[in-house]
């Protein structure tokens, strides 16, 4: 797991101390949560594991009465049925598990540390959130962190030459084709540790795309910039001499269509086509709120040429900014 040390230390400090302090793993799949509960596991010996999606309340209770874990883990903790919370909150408040049923009671007090990983905490009521003393909400991985995982996963795990590890998670962060574990895929599909084999398997991925949108996964969304790799069918191509990408030089609104005019202001519109400095075409789309307020409209599909990795954001932004002095 790269990166977040300071997490580490807090959570080793925590375990060390043996007190009752509960942890929140919040972030997108694949940013190495369910590895962290397992480092956990390996290294506590009075840990036990426990999945939301597999747990009810009957079992949670049952488990901590036989087990009487000194930490539990809690993956996929967003995926739980509600009826568990009645059993986590008495255990994360004051560590007391009280079980009354028909003709039998029972009770136990632990000091049991709580570690749980969800994907978003949006459906846990606040009593809950409210007894974690840290809710540590993972980012998504930069380029250069996203690669570093990647190599060092599909090298230590899977076996994967370094450099071709590297490769790899450098093709799958610019075509947008997943996480670490689309990585892997890649991999495991390759015939042969090669270049031309792996673009292969990132032309069959970008081809039959599993959202079932047959668009170009590293650029824009229905188009393929020049240099695309693969061909994802005759409708695409289709597509592409059909709709143009047109700017309107007044309100910078933005678009794929064959209309003259912009729909908002009804100043001409103009085609437009942005390049990297390397010679590439690029071929962003556009949503609101992503460039400074002198051109609110304007965002692009991808922060990176996928030719060359530059960081193109900038340079996007002063060819619109030209664009918009040429046309006042």
């Amino acid at each position: 797991m790269v990166g977040f040390e300071d997490v580490k230390d807090r959570m080793a400090h925590a375990i060390e101390s043996q007190r009752r302090i509960h942890f929140l793993l919040e972030g997108p799949p694949a940013c190495a949560k369910s590895i962290m509960l397992e480092a956990v596991r390996s290294a506590v010996p009075g840990a036990f594991i426990v999945f939301g999606s597999r747990t009810s309340a009957a079992g949670l209770s049952e488990a901590l009465f036989e087990h009487q874990p000194s930490v539990l883990l809690m993956d996929e903790a967003d995926k739980m049925k509600s009826e568990c919370y009645s059993v986590l909150l008495g255990l994360m408040e004051s560590g007391e598990i009280l079980e009354t049923k028909s003709r039998r009671t029972r009770g136990i007090k632990l000091e049991t540390m709580v570690i749980a990983a969800c994907n978003s905490s949006i459906k846990f009521p606040p009593e809950f959130l409210s007894r974690f003393a840290l809710h540590v909400n993972f980012p998504r991985y930069s380029r250069e962190e996203f690669i570093e995982v990647c190599q060092g996963f599909l090298s230590r795990v899977e076996n994967c030459p370094v450099d071709v590890a590297a490769t790899i998670g450098t093709l799958v962060h610019d075509y947008g084709l997943g996480d670490v574990r689309k990585a892997r895929g890649v991999w495991q599909l390759m015939m042969e540790p090669t270049e031309e084999e792996m673009h292969k398997v990132i032309r069959l991925m970008l081809k039959y795309p599993g959202d079932g949108n047959d668009s170009c996964k590293c650029c824009c969304p229905g188009l393929y910039h020049r240099g695309c790799p693969g061909d994802a069918g005759p409708a695409l191509l289709e597509r592409k001499r059909e709709v143009k990408m047109k700017i309107c030089p007044k309100c910078l609104a933005t678009g794929f269509y064959s209309r003259q005019h912009c729909s908002e202001c009804g100043t001409k519109v103009r085609e437009v086509t942005f390049s990297c400095e390397c010679g590439a075409e690029l071929c962003p789309s556009f949503t609101h709120g992503f460039f400074p307020p002198w051109s609110r409209r304007l965002s692009i599909w991808h922060k990176h040429c996928p030719h060359c990795g530059r960081d193109v954001r900038n340079l996007v932004k002063d060819q619109v900014r030209e664009l918009k002095q040429r046309a006042l």
